[in-house]
């Protein structure tokens, strides 16, 4: 049947569905009998303000769903539908309750829940058909008496109103299954509760009552009760009454213990206990044998006894939060268990049996029902590395490790600031090498080793000395690294950016120990920064120091300091195998500039590791301590690891010369002769790290002969003009903007870049595949990158340039960013992309921003910006077929990226391409 045509409703498109899926969903859609007559309409989430007067006239109507509309009032013709049996209300405009409901006597089910509704007729009490009734959400602080006469009810929800008091004539409802009164400040039960003998639910959540009376014990069939956040101190004894109990919620009372009789309870399926103030798992527990699920989440109870071995039937156990140290190993001999919660505890260490459990090993419970969690742990064994691989990953390092092992008791400390700021002396003071008061700038990275008595044991540190000039910032993403420690050193003469280097620090260091050092304060005795203040906003900072290497003032203050924040690193306490150690070693004595990861991996092996998984930890551990250089990125990993001190003094030689800089950032190829140490970097490795540059996204390929750095581009903006009176805006404002971004980008979209028009902060684009320009620009005082598009397939252009910027902006650790549409016709103002998404999905038409005079229409703003996806079926099907001719997840992405710009659809405004390519290597 063609319903839409006796809807009126030209755009609306409805399935047929069977009757029962269809009084469940909140999707429109239609259901007929088998005279082809209508017998069941949803007409959910339509942003209704009236109801469509063809719907009354469907007098074979047993069931309308009209969730989620902006309803206020029923036509008087709503009696028409006689027969209906099963009508949903919910989440509309009601203020009133509708009175042509009460002479639809036929009604069964009537939900009116999360309306506005004050007062509920007495006439309600003639619908005697009533079975459930659904008034919870709304604003009613008395019942009409009437609803007592309600014989056949079998459901009442009244929770999340205003009812201080519940009417004694409730208890008349004796056919009452299910009752909620939740989220209503009751203080007490009518009298003669326990006459609601048939009661298999009963919800109390969130009420004032201070103890439950004997009544509620004596419902002999409760099945489920749920007492969330209820102020009682105590369960009685009478609990033992409730035989058929299979739920009860104890979360958020103010329970310290359980009665012995709890062990009775010999039905119970379902517990939660969660932020009790239990000193220790009640031991009545341990006999609730057919217990399958137990929540004991923030009670702060320090261990668990072995006892828990005895709950043979659990399949779900919640111990996150606890403060828990170990794991008993009993546990992974529970057979049925699926899920086991420990995020947030505090283990270090996990058990070997932990992967004898059938259950997967998994490091975030975000996307996964089932599975071991360990998310928030400071684990040393296994580290993290090895866990978010899984449990394969897990095994092989348990094997690994059979024999001696001890801690790594090494770390990296990166100095970074601005040039001339005096990172190089700091760190000859702290390593005891000779102060040089003409010390010249670093152009490049300094590497030094120093041994530090550190919490009573020596750490070795690998201090990283990082040149300071503002055309090496967009280099740090590649050296700066996790599992360290930073000084940022301030000069007291300058104006200092302090808080953009915390955010550059926090960016790519992620939440690694930070030590302020305002330095030179023999020449600026007053300077110091707001502490408190840069503390609170970033709480990695571990203190301040104010010293001067000069006179040695405050030196011995901060190598204290050093070596305190050095001894509460976790990860120089993380546990190697000697085999791990060997390896490490051979890499400190490699002679060659790079090996190949093949080749790294035959190194392994001669020293004992063989399994992939902990060779490719072991490589980032080497990478986070300096040792080597190693990149995640795909097209990256496969290729080498890295001498760093080889690659970072090549690399910023080439960035630092000015030559390249006077010509605008091109370099010819030949120039490399006279800017690289032929010892160092004879001409035969000229070519690698040109390549390495590549990948960086530093630089891209002219012809085969010249190669652009767009970070030596000219400051000025060309001139060009072009006709804009159908375009796009788009803006992308960040919280901090690092200085690679448009670098990249321009790097990333180069094959698109119109008549060389490009400047150090913007470049036009015009794609040779859809007809569509762009002018992207950043502003970094502002931190927005601006988008102007113009053609007849902007949207799709936007799609591709958003997809390269989304790319870029996932390798930033931390790093926030807002996605904004602009006003058409007020581009200042502006909301962001996600809110509009999120205003669509709740049905809202109309939306009024910040600062605005009129509402905009949110369908048309997004179908400005928002290109038609794909299917996520679809796109794996492209992948998979990708894949036939690509034998490595490496060769598929960047064959998928090549695709990416000529079919922009596919993957929209950001598809994580790198998890579909695993998904379909894994299948």
């Amino acid at each position: 049947m063609e319903l839409q045509k006796y809807l009126d409703m030209d755009s609306l498109q409805l399935p047929e569905m069977n009757f029962h899926d269809l009084i469940i969903t909140n999707h429109p859609c239609y259901s007929v009998d088998e005279r082809n007559e209508i017998i069941a309409l949803n007409l959910s989430n339509l942003s209704l303000a009236k109801l469509p007067e063809c719907v009354t006239s469907f007098e074979s109507l047993l069931a309308l769903r009209l969730h989620g509309n902006n309803l206020s009032i029923l036509p008087p013709s709503f009696n028409n539908l006689m027969n209906l049996t099963h009508l949903y209300l919910p989440v509309n405009k009601f203020d009133f309750f509708p009175k042509e409901i009460i002479q639809i006597k036929s009604l069964q089910v009537l939900a009116i829940n999360q309306n506005m509704i004050k007062h509920v007729p007495p006439e309600l009490g003639d619908l005697k058909e009533l079975q459930r009734l659904g008034l919870s959400g709304n604003k009613l602080s008395v019942l009409p008496y009437s609803i007592s006469m309600l014989h056949n009810l079998q459901s009442l929800f009244i929770e999340n109103n205003e009812f201080a008091n519940l009417p004694d004539w409730l208890t008349k409802l004796t056919n009452l299954e299910q009752l909620s009164i939740s989220r209503n400040p009751v203080e007490k039960l009518p009298n003669d509760f326990d006459k609601l003998s048939n009661l298999c639910l009963l919800s109390l959540r969130e009420t004032k009552l201070t103890e439950l009376p004997l009544s509620v014990y004596q419902l002999s069939n409760l099945e489920e009760l749920d007492l969330n956040g209820v102020p009682i101190t105590e369960i009685s004894y009478h609990i033992k009454m409730l035989k058929k109990l299979k739920r009860i919620d104890l979360n958020g009372t103010q329970i310290n213990s359980l009665p012995k009789e709890f062990s009775e309870l010999k039905e119970m399926l379902y517990l939660n206990l969660s932020s009790l103030k239990l000193q220790e798992i009640p031991p009545v527990i341990f006999n609730l044998f057919n217990l399958q699920e137990l929540n004991l989440s923030g009670t702060r109870i320090h261990s668990i006894p072995s006892e828990i071995g005895r709950l043979n039937n659990l399949d779900h156990l919640d111990l996150s939060g606890m403060g828990l140290t170990s794991i008993p190993p009993a546990i992974f001999n529970l057979n049925k268990l699926h899920r086991l919660n420990l995020v947030g505890n505090r283990i270090r260490e996990l058990p070997p049996q932990i992967v004898q459990a059938n259950i997967d090993i998994c490091w975030s419970t975000h996307g996964r029902e089932n599975g071991i969690f360990l998310h928030r742990n400071p684990l040393e064994s296994p580290p993290p590395e090895i866990v978010i691989k899984g449990t394969g990953a897990v095994k092989s390092y348990f094997m690994s490790f059979k024999g001696e092992k001890k801690p790594i008791d090494e770390v990296k400390v990166l100095l970074v600031g601005d040039g001339d700021a005096g990172k190089t002396s700091i760190v000859k003071r702290l390593t005891g090498g000779e102060f040089s008061e003409n010390e010249p700038q670093t152009h490049g990275i300094n590497i030094n080793d120093f041994n530090i008595n550190s919490g009573g044991k020596r750490i070795k540190v690998h201090f990283w000395d990082f040149g300071g000039q503002e055309i090496m910032h967009a280099t740090h993403q590649f050296f700066l690294s996790k599992r360290s420690a930073y000084i940022l050193v301030l000069d007291g003469r300058k104006d200092e950016k302090t808080e953009y280097w915390l955010k550059h620090i926090e960016t790519f260091g992620g939440d690694s120990p930070i030590i302020i050092v305002m330095n030179k304060i023999d020449q600026h005795l007053s300077f110091d920064v707001n502490r408190k203040f840069l503390s609170e906003k970033y709480p990695s900072i571990k203190g301040f120091y104010r010293v001067s290497c000069l006179n040695n003032t405050g030196l011995k203050e901060l190598q204290g300091a050093l070596s305190r924040t050095l001894a509460r690193i976790e990860h120089t306490k993380t546990l190697w195998a000697y085999a791990w150690f060997n390896v490490k070693e051979r890499m400190e004595m490699m002679t060659e500039d790079f090996i190949s990861y093949t080749r790294y991996r035959e190194i392994c092996k001669t020293k004992g590791i063989n399994d992939i998984d902990s060779q490719d930890t072991l490589v980032e551990f080497l990478h986070d301590l300096g040792v080597v250089l190693s990149f995640k990125d795909l097209a990256l990993r496969d290729t080498n690891v890295i001498n760093p001190r080889w690659v970072t003094n090549g690399v910023y030689k080439i960035i630092n010369c000015e030559k390249i800089a006077y010509a605008g950032g091109e370099l010819h190829l030949n120039l490399l002769n006279d800017i690289l140490d032929k010892k160092t970097h004879p001409p035969e490795k000229h070519d690698f790290i040109i390549e390495l540059m590549k990948k960086f996204e530093l630089c891209y390929e002219l012809n085969g002969e010249k190669v652009l750095i767009p970070s030596l581009l000219p400051i000025e903006e060309p001139n060009y003009s072009f006709d804009i009176d159908d375009f796009i805006r788009f803006y992308i404002d960040y919280d901090f903007f690092p200085k690679s971004i448009l670098p990249r980008f321009i790097v990333k979209m180069h094959d698109d870049i119109h008549n060389q028009l490009r400047w150090r902060t913007g470049v036009v684009l015009k794609n040779k595949h859809i007809n569509c320009h762009a002018v992207v620009k950043a502003d970094e005082i502002e931190k927005r990158i601006s988008i102007l598009i113009l053609g007849s397939q902007k949207r799709d252009y936007l799609g591709i340039i958003l997809y390269s910027f989304r790319l870029i902006n996932q390798s930033f650790k931390k790093l926030k960013y807002t996605e904004k549409v602009p006003m058409p016709d007020n581009p200042n103002i502006t909301i962001s992309y996600e809110h509009l998404i999120r205003l669509e999905s709740r049905a809202i038409r109309y939306y009024l921003p910040d600062g605005a005079e009129k509402e905009y229409d949110v369908q048309e703003l997004l179908g400005n910006v928002k290109p038609q996806l794909k299917a996520e079926e679809e796109i794996l099907q492209l992948l998979r077929e990708i894949k036939d001719q690509n034998d490595t997840q490496e060769s598929l992405l960047e064959k998928a990226n090549e695709t990416i710009m000529l079919q922009p659809n596919f993957f929209g405004l950001g598809i994580n391409l790198n998890e579909l390519i695993k998904k379909i290597f894994k299948s």
